[in-house]
């Protein structure tokens, strides 16, 4: 599309002065501000570049370096820009903005922290940043300052209904689920086709009627129409579950089913060629041949132990019930590792990424990565008296063949539930972070198999520590099976592991409500009661129906 006479007029005026006065940098910036408005990023990335040579000690071409990407919305690409900015002028806003956005964008929420607080010290006031830094803090083990923060931004922009929900989010995965309702009917009050303010309101209450005041509102809104996507997904996860908490199975199915096809529809398609062929690199890089030759350990340590299995499989759980031990701290859901994975490659210079990029690994290489990882355990857990931290990320199994490296003592909590049960768990909850697998049955069935298969190659072929337990042995026999966890923790017995519905921790995934309550079996067979709709994903998990 062209550009207006009087844009190209200013781009010329702005272009003449940088090649006259190539020596100003001022002029560079007014240039790259003009390109950035007429949406040229190309051409403002590649002048900023031409120019880099003069100006290289000048912290604001490397943040317009950042911004330029950030408004590409390459946000990984932004973050050494801003980076470099932020080493030239520590106190520069806009780069500690952007900069906590892209980090917080692609999860590492702790950087994101320092970012927004660095921020914030200079310009006290913006509402996106005040609402990020709370939803950070929660992400990373501080509820309390998370609340406390939302509650000063709910108080400084109470129409805004971002903090809001997150207000009521960060109160109930602290188990304040009364406190958490009030924010969520303020938002709903404020914008009844909010579809986050529904789903944490019908997830953080038990419902028994069908009449419920809260689930008439809720389908009158969605019936209406004229919703986004987002909200209307949102909305159909909601009335999915608070449906299915009243028995009403069919029409919960049907809520669950159309929330799922919607965002099936806005997000990226289960292709699982790509999947089989990732989780057959990992077997190929992590060879039987290979684990018995490749000798270097990154640490000796027995403080690390890793809970994993399919997401809905009872991980919340147990670790809610090893944290419940005074010498074991439960550290959530950590990205450390998969962050650690994908930028081996870049880090170290190695001509393949992961998991074949493991094999260039040096002893130096791996005693570094360890000794990373266990600080960062450390600094969440805030003591060295903890003699097990656990990082209860479910996908860890990716990475088994690496911490087998870094961290052979190690140990493995591998987490398995019934496969319907689990798969149909998975297909009610709403995971708006872009799992390609879990919105459509057949894909999780597919899925779970690939997952099965890779965790009997493991068992197989690592020297680590396993110890299985599964969900319907320990809901119904907790006492024995919570007490085979401890012990294969290698710690004495402790009465608290039989209460673990009354640990205080911040619980910060999708099963925060349910490990507030005690121990239960209502969750077991449940897809019986939607048997009738399950035949795709029977089938399309074959043999590993009776994993």
């Amino acid at each position: 599309m062209p550009l207006p006479p009087i844009m190209e007029e200013r781009l010329t005026e702005a272009l003449d002065l940088c090649c006259t006065h190539p020596e100003n940098v001022q002029y560079l910036y007014d240039l790259t501000q003009l390109l950035c408005e007429a949406e040229q990023f190309d051409v403002a990335n590649s002048t900023l570049n031409t120019f880099l040579p003069i100006h290289k000690q000048h912290a604001g071409i490397h943040e317009w370096l950042g911004r330029v990407a950030f408004l590409e919305q390459e946000y990984v690409k932004a973050i050494p820009h801003f980076q470099n900015a932020l080493q030239r002028d520590p106190a520069r806003p806009i780069a500690l903005r952007l900069l906590g956005l892209c980090c917080f964008d692609r999860g590492d929420f702790l950087a994101a922290t320092k970012h927004f607080r660095g921020f914030l010290a200079i310009q006290p006031d913006d509402q996106q940043v005040e609402n990020s830094l709370g939803v950070s803090l929660a992400h990373v083990g501080q509820a309390q300052e998370a609340i406390e923060v939302l509650q000063q931004c709910v108080e400084k922009y109470p129409q805004a209904l971002d903090p809001l929900t997150n207000l009521g989010d960060a109160l109930s995965i602290t188990g304040r689920s009364q406190e958490a309702a009030k924010w969520y009917r303020q938002a709903i009050k404020i914008n009844p086709s909010h579809g986050q303010a529904h789903s944490g309101l019908m997830s953080s209450i038990k419902y028994s009627n069908i009449d419920h005041p809260d689930l008439v509102l809720a389908q009158e809104v969605v019936d209406k129409g004229g919703l986004s996507e987002h909200d209307e997904a949102g909305l159909r996860f909601a009335l999915g579950k608070a449906y299915n908490d009243c028995k009403g199975f069919d029409l919960a199915f049907a809520q669950y089913k159309k929330g799922n096809d919607i965002r099936k529809k806005m997000g990226r398609a289960f292709d699982k060629t790509v999947y089989a062929t990732y989780f057959a690199r990992i077997k190929n890089a992590f060879s039987p041949e290979f684990l018995k030759n490749f000798s270097i350990v990154g640490s000796q340590s027995e403080r690390p132990v890793f809970i994993v299995g399919m997401y809905r499989s009872g991980t919340s759980l147990v670790e809610q019930i090893i944290a419940s031990h005074p010498k074991v701290f439960g550290a959530g859901e950590l990205t450390w590792l998969s962050q650690s994975a994908a930028n081996l490659s870049q880090r170290y210079n190695f001509n393949n990424i992961y998991p074949e990029a493991v094999s260039q690994l040096n002893q130096a290489m791996a005693k570094e990565l360890a000794e990373e990882f266990e600080a960062e355990l450390l600094r969440i857990a805030g003591s060295e008296e903890y003699k097990r931290i656990s990082d209860k990320m479910p996908h860890n199994y990716f990475y088994l063949g690496m911490i087998n490296i870094l961290f052979p003592n190690a140990r493995i909590i591998h987490c398995k539930r019934q496969p319907q049960d689990a798969c149909l768990s998975i297909y009610f909850q709403d995971f708006t972070s872009n799992l390609s697998y879990t919105n459509d049955l057949a894909d999780l069935g597919c899925y779970y198999s690939l997952y099965a298969e890779i965790m009997e190659y493991w068992q197989d072929n690592l020297s680590l520590k396993f110890h299985e337990v599964n969900y319907e042995e320990l809901v119904s026999n907790p006492k024995k099976e919570s007490k085979n966890l401890i012990e294969f923790l290698d710690l004495p017995w402790d009465e608290k592991c039989l209460k673990p519905h009354k640990e205080k921790r911040t619980v910060n995934t999708a099963s925060h409500w349910q490990v507030r309550q005690q121990i239960h079996t209502k969750s077991k067979q449940r897809w019986k009661n939607y048997e009738r709709y399950l035949q795709p994903l029977i089938e399309s998990l074959g043999a590993y129906k009776k994993y």
